[in-house]
């Protein structure tokens, strides 16, 4: 009997992992739970009774206060010289750290530079 019990639940678990999976609810969530409001209100959910009202106030406030811009980093190669140290910061900035130029890159830009 528990056998029994036991495939109809797995087979109930698979589908409903089809269903969530074709309707795509999972990834809705999950795109949901990106959104700030729902970050606010998960906040306050989650607070303690005490606590909710003041926690719901600050995040209110933080929702609407301007959001400053992340300073735009410049990057420029104005010679052949400083071009393997300008890549190594170019990387560094895209977040490919200790990446190097490939083999011919510099032979290449040098035969270009002639033109």
């Amino acid at each position: 009997m528990r056998a029994l019990s036991h495939a109809a639940r797995d087979w109930l678990r698979k589908v409903r992992r089809a269903g969530r999976e074709f309707f795509g609810i999972d990834r809705a969530i999950a795109a949901a739970m990106r959104v700030p409001i729902v970050i606010l209100f998960g906040a306050v959910r989650h607070a303690s009774l005490g606590f909710r009202t003041q926690i719901f106030g600050h995040s209110l406030r933080s929702l609407s206060a301007p959001r400053p811009s992340a300073p735009a980093e410049i990057c420029e190669f104005n010679s052949l010289s400083d071009f393997e140290s300008a890549y190594a910061r170019l990387a560094g900035m895209l977040g490919h750290a200790g990446t190097t130029p490939s083999p011919g890159e510099l032979e290449f830009l040098r035969s270009d530079s002639t033109r």
